[in-house]
């Protein structure tokens, strides 16, 4: 697929509809506060039937409690879902009327269904206000009107894409559609046939990139300080399933499943995943139907669309014709969550788009995919006054008004849906109290249920940057994931799997090491649920944020029978293609070097649980001495300023006879250098610091700063780099610092240095601290010998390193020791 193609187009094409959806709130006056009546003048050249003046009052209130702004991107966002998958069926000649929309079939300039609009077949159409438009010659009402009829009949079948005959947003599609530069003549025009012949996954590109405005709007908010709102999670964090990490979560879920009570079947093709070596799962015969696949977050169903692929194979292998399989599928095998309406709208249509390839009458079949887009339930208080089951359940009252916030994360309890059966029981049928409760119950009836395979590429946002509510939430039901809505989205996923299947999710490489998921990985390996993990890293994403995303995908066991985990590493290829055919080659046994299995027992002996799996045996053997640098060590007290402006100056800013008076020398981190330097800041510290403990909390003291000590940046991308401190330097936060314990001279200090500065810190540092962060605390638990800090070799090769950097240092004017060039 051309992604800086669409992606052209699309920019442009998300700022036209909403200029012409912004033009047509104003001609509608849904702008303005208090319309009291929609014969107004207010409106502007508007002529409202009677349909058509409560389609506007829905668009009012929506406005009302929503606010413009949301109101003109969801219109917007609808009615370009809506334009592109009709190009998308017009091309695939799934139309009903089967006539092109958007394009000629004879090189005209003209839309095929506007010359053959006296014959086209469309259900409702008044063939008499075709005729008036005809002779009138307004090619732009009469599309307009055909558009419109078109969306109708397609809404009996697909409704979450193109809505009802109601759909208020019927009016705010825009007025100007063709011509030249139009949304439709560039639609045609800039995106080749071929890229709609590629498959539906173009959809899904269009989306995301017509999603990217407001997602960089949410970054910029992220960046003032302000927390993301629970609906807009979704958005801030979509991003398109490549096909080759889908096709992965598909195979290890759903072919790993029936080949594995299937051995000889020949349903998957080119297979992504290593069979588990050691296992003892129980083995039960199932039938194509029990292959049902949940995705709690899907977006617009990238995952759903490769697993439809595969369950056709399987229904054609037990004898299955291809229209009776994708009947089947979307009655049965395929379900998914979501609560971002148009995300959903993509995913439901993808999925018939698919069922279409299989039996090209499937839009007449009455099915429609499982795919519920949650949305907010609130009652009323003369409602609750008819509902004594719920009245008294507030705890059920907030979550059901939450559900369009929090969706799938919401794990139904037998109490809360028995509640909701004996409210329905005393309302009455066709109220609106009994519509809410049976919504209610269909909702908490899906999500009570177990599947086979859960899979799921889900939103990812750290709890803190997400508002108070939703974390609350998080916190409350998810404690041992709550860090990120992702990993909540990953507990979620072993509720919603039954005993005998698989879960597959994409993660952010951070769950490999980061201590606030120790708990969570020490629980799946203690309890044999992992079975496989992907090690994507970063780059395996060919689209918006490429090289931005690391990734893992991790593959569970619900029945808890895998007793190693295979891990494969493909980190090193540089693209999605490259990954994709080096995964193979792991699979298939030829590529030996980046496949790895390791089980619990190796885990085990690695701080925090880390799941360093490229670490030798020895090595993480090695993480076990009972001696660390902690004992050895102390942590030195930093100086924090608060204003680094008013109180930190570079040392030749100031006079130099101030230097150890009013001001003091100050290690401020820096870049990568090893053994001694970056010295090159000063703090002011008159009265013994006392304008700057005024206003910060100083944990420093005089030894602090008078003995010699170790630091390194505290913020390092690259290697760490340790480097010698003599006496008379202070510390800032940003460079941590630990002084070795003395032991009658300074040679420990030397050891100590040469030893972080050695090859095996390297090592044991990336597990210890992989993030960027690399605090006091987690060095200081680098295991060492007892016989490293007296080892006077060690010292007096550290210490000629430190005079040779010391050197190299003192050579230029930036140094406050500087004398003289070496050249001069």
């Amino acid at each position: 697929m051309n992604d800086p193609i669409i992606k052209k187009f699309v920019v442009v094409a998300h700022k036209l509809l909403v200029t012409e959806v912004e033009s047509r709130i104003r001609r509608l006056a849904i702008d303005r506060e208090s319309v009291p009546s929609c014969d107004s003048n207010l409106l502007i050249n508007c002529q409202l039937d009677v349909q058509q003046i409560a389609q506007r009052k829905w668009l009012i209130d929506y406005a009302s409690r929503n606010g413009i702004d949301q109101l003109r991107e969801q219109a917007a966002r609808v009615w370009f879902n809506r334009l592109v998958a009709i190009r998308y069926m017009e091309v695939h000649d799934y139309l009903p009327c089967h006539l092109r929309f958007f394009s000629s079939s004879n090189g005209l300039s003209a839309p095929q269904v506007i010359e053959e609009a006296l014959n086209v077949e469309i259900a409702d159409i008044d063939q008499s206000h075709i005729i008036q438009l005809i002779q009138a010659g307004d090619d732009e009402a009469l599309f307009h009107y055909l558009l419109v009829a078109q969306c109708h009949e397609l809404g009996r079948s697909m409704s979450l894409m193109f809505g009802s005959k109601l759909d208020a947003l019927d009016l705010l599609l825009p007025d100007r559609l063709l011509g030249e530069d139009g949304i439709i003549d560039m639609l045609v025009g800039k995106i080749p046939e071929r890229e709609w012949l590629e498959g539906v996954g173009i959809l899904s590109r269009f989306y995301q990139y017509f999603t990217d405005d407001w997602r960089d709007k949410i970054g910029d908010n992220l960046k003032k300080g302000k927390k993301i709102s629970g609906v807009d999670v979704a958005v801030a964090t979509q991003l398109f399933t490549p096909d080759w990490l889908a096709e992965y979560i598909a195979q290890n879920t759903v072919s790993r499943l029936w080949t594995e009570v299937h051995p000889v079947s020949q349903a998957p093709q080119d297979m992504l995943y290593r069979k588990a070596k050691d296992s003892a799962r129980p083995m039960r015969e199932i039938a194509p139907q029990e292959v049902t696949v949940c995705d709690p977050a899907c977006g617009s169903g990238s995952i759903l669309v490769h697993a439809f692929d595969l369950i056709v194979r399987i229904y054609e292998e037990a004898g299955y014709s291809r229209r009776d399989a994708a009947r089947c599928i979307l009655e049965t095998n395929l379900t998914g969550f979501e609560i971002d309406s148009c995300a959903a709208a993509i995913a439901s249509f993808s999925l018939m788009m698919k069922a279409l390839e299989c039996d090209n009458r499937f839009l007449r079949r009455g099915v429609q995919p499982r795919i519920v887009v949650f949305e907010p339930i609130e009652f009323t208080e003369s409602e609750l006054a008819d509902a004594s089951a719920l009245r008294e359940r507030r705890y059920l009252l907030d979550l059901l008004k939450d559900f369009g916030r929090y969706g799938s994360l919401i794990h139904p309890d037998q109490c809360d849906i028995d509640a909701l059966a004996e409210a329905k029981l005393s309302a009455s049928p066709g109220s609106a109290l009994y519509e809410k409760i049976a919504l209610a119950d269909e909702y908490f009836q899906m999500l009570a249920q177990t599947y086979s395979c859960v899979v799921s590429y889900p939103p990812y946002m750290a709890r803190r940057k997400i508002d108070g509510e939703y974390s609350a939430f998080l916190a409350k039901h998810y404690q041992q994931s709550s860090a990120n809505v992702g990993t909540a989205f990953l507990e979620r996923a072993q509720q919603l799997s039954g005993s005998f299947g698989y879960t597959a999710m994409i993660l952010s490489q951070g769950w490999l090491f980061l201590k606030s998921y120790a708990e969570m990985r020490k629980q799946f390996f203690e309890s044999n649920s992992v079975v496989q993990l992907l090690d994507v890293g970063a780059d395996g994403f060919n689209n918006v944020q490429a090289g931005a995303m690391t990734a893992i995908v991790v593959v569970l066991d619900a029945s808890q029978a895998s007793l190693a985990c295979d891990f494969l590493d493909v980190t090193a290829s540089p693209d999605e293609a490259s990954k994709r055919r080096q995964l193979l080659n792991i699979v298939s046994a030829k590529d030996g070097l980046n496949a790895f299995t390791r089980g619990r027992d190796f885990f085990r002996q690695l701080p925090a649980y880390s799941l360093s799996y490229r670490l030798a045996d020895s090595v993480a053997k090695a993480l076990h001495v009972e001696q660390s640098i902690s004992c050895i060590s102390t942590e030195v007290g930093f100086v924090a300023t608060g204003n680094n402006a008013r109180f930190m100056r570079l040392w030749h800013e100031i006079p130099f006879f101030e230097i150890g008076a009013r001001w003091q020398k100050y290690a401020k981190g820096g870049e990568f250098r090893r053994w001694y330097g970056n010295t090159d800041h000063v703090v002011y510290w008159e009265g013994d610091g006392a304008e700057i403990k005024l206003a910060q909390s100083c944990a420093v003291s005089e030894r602090d700063y008078r003995e010699p000590y170790i630091s390194w940046s505290g913020l390092c991308s690259t290697r760490l780099s340790f480097r010698y401190c003599s006496g008379g330097v202070m510390a800032d936060k940003a460079s941590p610092s630990i002084r070795v314990n003395h032991f009658g001279d300074w040679s420990g200090t030397y050891s100590i240095a040469g030893f972080l500065n050695s090859s095996v810190t390297m090592l044991l540092g990336a597990v210890l601290c992989p993030t960027l962060n690399k605090r006091e605390s987690d060095l200081r638990a680098l295991p060492i010998e007892e016989d490293v800090p007296g080892n006077p070799r060690a010292a007096q090769l550290a210490k000629s390193s430190i005079e040779l950097s010391k050197l190299d240092w003192d050579s230029f004017e930036t140094s406050w020791d500087f004398k003289r060039h070496p050249l001069l």
